[in-house]
This record gives C-alpha cells, structure tokens and sequence, in this order.
C-alpha cells in the first residue's frame, strides 16, 4: 500500500512540474519580456551575461545599461505599440549610456503608414549600429521621419549595417539638440529617395549646428532628391563633416542649386581622403556644393577645407563634368563661401567659382593654407566674368604662388603669380603661335600670359632638318627680330605669331670608317655581301659607287656581292657614298676601302687509310695532297736453307705497311738464294730411274711364273 501511494506521488509531482513548465512563458510575457527561441524577436545581453528577451526595441532600449548589447533574433517590424494601456511611439531611444545594435543579419522596417524616427540618440548617449538593416520605408506619411536622429549623442555606423529606403535624412545630426557626432566606419547608407522635403536637407545625412559627421569608411550611394534638397550630405548652419575615407558615389539630385554628394549651406567640410566620384548634379551645380548662410540672425561662412581625397568623374545632369560650384551670397553681409587647399588631392572637372564684386563680399573665395601638391590643376572657371588683377588665390605665409596649380577654364585667361608670389591673379593670355612659313609648328605653340615673356623652344638646337635657328621674328618678311630675353607680349586681342628663320646647314658626308678589313675563313664558299654602316640623316639621299681593284665600277646599290678570294689571297674593293640634299641639292661625299682576305687550309699530319694518303685542314675538314700509296719492300728477316724470311710493302710517301709476306728457305746452292729454285727439274732424274727400277722387278716376276 505504501509502495502504491509513493508511486502515485511521483507521477502527480511529475504532473505539476510539466505544467508549470508550459506556464513559464505566459507569466514571462505578462511581465513584458518574452523567450527569444519561441517567439524569435529580441535578446539583451548585459555585459555581466544576464539575458533579457523584449518583443520591440524601444523595451530593450529602455531596459539596456551601460554597455549591454541588443541581438535581433528575427527581422521585425517598428510600429507603434500598447504599453501600460498607453499608445507608446516606437523609437528605439539611447540616453545616457552606450549599448550596440547588432542585427545579426535581420532587417528592422519601419511602418509605412506612421512617422516617427527609428532611433533617436540623445545627450550622453551613445549607439553603435552593425550587421542589420534599417529600412525606412519610405513613404509621405514619414515624410519628416530618420532613421538615426542624433540629438546631442554619438551613433557609430559599422560593417554590415545599412540605411536605405529613407524619404528625408537617412542620419539626421543636430536638428533640435546641438553638439552631436555620427561616425560611418563602414556600412552603407543608400538608396533614400527624398521626393519632398526642404533644402536644408541632405537625404543621406544632414548635420546641423555645433554637430558633426566623421566618415572613416562605408558608402554613401544611390540617393537621390527630387524636388528638393541634397542626394548626399547637407552641412547646415554651423555643422561640421570631416571626410577621412570611404566612397561617396552615384547619388543624383534633381534639385537645381544643390551639390549632389556635398552640399555646404554656412558649414566645414573637410576633404582627407574620401572619394567622391560618379555623382549627377542638376545644371551642373557641382558634386560639391558651398555657399555662406544666415538664420535667425546668425550667420556662416561656407568652407570647403580640401587636403586630400578625390573628386573626380562627377557631371551635371547635361553631361558636362563639374567638381565644386562656390557660390558667395552678396546678400549675407561678412561672411563668404571659400575653398582652403593644401596637400595633394585629385581634383577632376572644372569649379565654379559663382562671386561678385560688392562690396559686402571680401572677394578672395580661394586659399592655399599648407603646402599643395595637387595631381592635376585644379580648374577653375569664374562665373561672372574675368576681370584683369583680381586675386583670386591666396598663398600662406611661407608658401610661394604657382601658377601650374590652377587653370582657368578659358584658355584665354589663367592666373598668375604676383610679385610677392603671395597670391594669383587673372590675367589675360594670348596663344603664341610658331610658323615655319605658311605652318604653324603645333609642338611649340602654346598659350601665355600677357605682359610675360615667351619660352624660347629648343634654343640654339635644331627644329628643321637640315637647317639651323637663326632665329623668330614678328612678321612673315622676317625683319623684327624677337629677343627672348626681353620681350613680352604684349596687351592685345588675338594670337600673337612669330616666324622662324632658318640657316641651310652644309651637306653633311656620311661618317665612313676608311678602312674596313674582313677577314674570311679557309671554310667560307658563298659570296660576300658588302654594305656600308653610317647614320642615315633625314632629308637625304644616298647614291653608291662600288669599284674592283682595277678601277672598274661594279655595282651602284647600297649593298654588294662579291666573291671570294683564293685560299691565302686578298682582294680590295672601293665604295663612294654621295650624300645629296632632297631640299636644296647641295651634295657631299665619303670613301671607303674594304679589304678581303681568305686564309690558307690550316693542314694537319698525314693521314691514310689501306688504299690512299693525304693531308686534312684543321678548320674546314678539306682533304688536300690525295693520291694512292707508293709501296716498296722491306725485307724483315732474310731466308735461310733451314728457316722462311719475312718481308712487307711499305708507302714510301706516308709509311703506311702492308701485312708481312714469307720467304721460302733457301736451297744446298750456296749459289742459289731459293728465290728461283726449279723442284721439278731436280726430281724428274729420280722419278725416271724410280720408274726403271719398278718396271724391271715386275718382269722378273713374270719370267719366275
């Protein structure tokens, strides 16, 4: 019984605690947090690792410390909300303290339908946005609305966040609290589209009073306005950006009056390193745009402080490619739009410089403040017009004018340097044009400040073949003579043309070695071709004479076929070069003498095989002295009556030896040496006593029978 009610008691505990496992998540929700895993939405990650699940950002906002970190689990959506029987605005807000955005991939869209910034970062706070996409859905009814609203704190936009789909400023910086920083280390903002609006907005990013925008790195790309104010960034009323990396690139304002990647409305910028390239501005008002500016009072010069980055491939929504327009507004008493150069930027397109003469303007809108070493000149073009010793380009203390910085948009005008060489003025140049004749020299031509000297080409060298500079004169009949040195252009409309006089330099005769020797191998069997080796001169014709030894002539090309020589001879031949001017037919000539030698075979020992003997070249192989051998006999050992000689042949030329031969013993004839011996006749006596003495015994035998 007792084992029953034990048993019993186990299952209804296990009962309970499966029950109350399944109300956990309901009793979580009711205090207003909520399971990541089930629901999918939001975690809070405190930097003591506790973990806190939220269903809206502006919860976990409220309810993050300093330096906890907010990990979406899920895209979600920002919309206004029900909390504490309240309709709550859904603004993730940061005061007082720094905590990260991290998206882990996810996308957080704004309602369409309602307006209201997606976060706001307040004084004290600090906010770091990475990995997430922040979609403002753009739409008139958010209008007015941002994405990031910096109001006295800082944002830090990081690798992988992006800010897109905005209809006014993607990152607004100041707009009711001053003294507020955004920095883009990376990331992008792109493709914010304002069809409505003010212009005192840049649809990417605006800064306002006493804040400031650091770029360091990302992208700012694809925005664009449409009816009004800038498709980049809107440096507003005191505000500040410092640009130190990143690309700003491709955005397009429809908008006349505003730059379409940088527009300067009473504001710093200041150019380190970032690229700005690519963007379309409306009638050509510049990727960068910077004007002077009042508000309630208050008013703002126009900076633009450049000392390094790029500026290049940017057009006006005509084609025409453009950089910076400067507009100072006469109407802004003391103040002005100026540009501050130093560094070595790259500068591409020409800037407008949009200023006028009143009085109200202290008219010197441009300035070197550090050293300058620009990539390309920078070109300028004057809006309204040129006028003559209007400075127009500052020098700091201690650093000299160069006129090779800065070039006026009209070839016509440029600007030099002053005496001081503290400063560049517009000045008035005339193209100086260099004829020969009835042609104009276009390598020399040039264009050059009026009231200037002219750069002497080439002083003292040639230009024309054949003929030496004696010098330039004023008119065609060539009486006046212009002297370098002394002369200047003077202050006149139109070109100003000098004409060359020339001096017929004297047939030059081609340098020639006088004696050539070319000595050939016992080998070489082909003809010899000769041609001569000199420098040919333009505006020259060459004629060739070639002669034997005996006088005769053999040829009239520049080069010649010859035969060899003879084993161990020599020939001459004799060449004379005519050098004729095509110009004038003045002529000179050269002479040259070639000596051929052929060498000897280089002969080795003889040598021989079993039928002949000759000589061989060491060089070229050749048998020479061929010819059968010539034998004699030599008796090795004399024959004897008991013991054969021996004997061999021998080339009585080479010593070639044929194999030994042997002699037959010699014969009792002390007078005979065997050579001659007759066998026969010593054995036939014997033969036919022989046959007798057979014959005899054979007839007794017969009589006996």
């Amino acid at each position: 019984m007792q084992t029953s009610i034990l048993k019993k008691g186990w299952v209804y505990f296990i009962v309970l605690a499966m029950l109350a496992a399944a109300l956990l998540p309901a009793a979580a929700w009711a205090a207003g947090g909520t399971d990541a895993h089930a629901n999918g939405l939001i975690t809070l990650r405190g930097k003591d690792g506790r973990e806190e699940y939220y269903n809206t950002l502006y919860e976990a906002a409220q309810a993050a410390e300093d330096g906890d970190i907010i990990l979406l689990n899920d895209n979600i959506e920002m919309a206004f909300f029900e909390l504490n029987g309240k309709r709550q605005k859904p603004t993730m807000t940061i005061t007082a303290k720094d905590i990260i955005l991290d998206g882990q991939g996810h996308t957080v869209t704004a309602n369409q339908s309602e307006a209201f910034s997606m976060i706001e970062v307040r004084e004290g706070g600090g906010l770091t946005v990475q990995n997430i996409i922040l979609d403002g859905s753009a739409s008139s009814s958010r209008r007015y609305s941002n994405i990031i609203d910096v109001e006295g704190g800082e944002a830090v936009i990081e690798d992988g966040a992006v800010l897109t789909n905005n209809c006014t400023a993607a990152v607004d910086i100041g707009i009711n609290v001053p003294g507020g920083k955004c920095v883009m280390n990376g990331g992008m903002i792109t493709k914010n589209i304002m069809s409505a609006g003010s212009n005192d907005t840049g649809v990417a990013v605006t800064v306002l009073e006493e804040s400031e925008f650091i770029m360091n790195g990302g992208i700012i790309s694809y925005n664009r306005t449409e009816k009004y104010g800038s498709s980049g960034i809107m440096v507003n009323r005191g505000g500040r950006a410092v640009l130190n990396g990143g690309i700003i690139e491709n955005n397009v304002t429809a908008v006349s009056g505003m730059g379409s990647a940088v527009h300067i409305k009473g504001g710093y910028v200041q150019l380190n390193g970032a690229e700005i390239k690519n963007n379309i501005s409306a009638e050509g008002y510049g990727a960068v745009y910077v004007t002077n500016h009042s508000s309630f009072g208050v008013k703002w010069d126009g900076i633009f402080d450049i000392n390094g980055g790029s500026i290049a491939g940017n057009k006006g929504s005509e084609g025409g490619n453009n950089a910076i327009y400067l507009y100072s507004r006469s109407n802004i008493t003391d103040t002005g739009a100026y540009l501050y150069f130093s560094g070595s930027p790259k500068i591409q397109g020409p800037s407008l410089i949009y200023a006028n003469t009143s009085p109200s303007v202290a008219f010197k809108p441009l300035k070197v403040d550090g050293q300058f070493n620009p990539l390309l000149p920078v070109e300028i073009d004057l809006q309204f017009e040129y006028i003559i010793k209007q400075s127009i380009v500052e020098y700091a203390e201690n650093i000299k004018a160069d006129s090779s910085h800065f070039i006026a948009v009209r070839e016509d005008y440029g600007f030099q340097e002053s005496e001081k060489n503290n400063l560049l003025y517009t000045e008035a140049k005339r193209k100086v044009i260099f004829m020969d004749g009835e042609d104009e020299i276009d390598e020399l031509s040039y264009w050059e400040f009026v009231e200037d000297g002219i750069k002497e080409p080439q002083a003292g060298g040639e230009v024309k073949p054949g003929y030496l500079l004696e010098g330039w004169y004023t008119e065609p009949e060539l009486t006046n003579k212009w002297d370098f040195a002394e002369d200047v252009i003077p202050r006149e409309q139109g070109n100003f043309v000098l004409y060359a006089k020339w001096e017929a330099i004297e047939a030059q005769a081609p340098v020639l070695p006088d004696i050539t020797e070319i000595e050939l191998p016992c080998a070489d069997s082909e003809n010899l071709i000769l041609r001569p080796e000199f420098q040919k001169e333009a505006g020259y014709e060459y004629i060739y004479e070639w002669k034997n030894s005996a006088g005769e002539i053999i040829g009239e090309l520049e080069t010649q076929a010859v035969s060899l020589p003879g084993l161990g001879q020599t020939e001459e031949y004799f060449l004379n070069i005519t050098a004729k001017r095509l110009d004038n037919g003045q002529t000179a000539q050269s002479n040259a003498a070639y000596i051929v030698s052929r060498a000897q075979h280089s002969l080795q020992d003889m040598s021989f095989d079993e039928n002949e003997h000759w000589r061989g070249c060491a060089v070229c192989g050749e048998k020479d002295y061929k010819e059968e051998h010539i034998f004699e006999w030599v008796i090795v050992r004399e024959a004897t009556s008991t013991q054969a000689g021996l004997k061999y042949e021998e080339c009585s030329v080479c010593g070639y030896c044929r194999e030994n031969v042997e002699i037959p013993p010699l014969s009792e004839d002390p007078g005979n040496t065997g050579d001659n011996f007759n066998y026969a006749a010593l054995m036939l006596p014997a033969v036919i006593f022989l046959a007798g003495v057979i014959f005899m015994r054979l007839k007794k035998s017969a009589d006996n029978c």
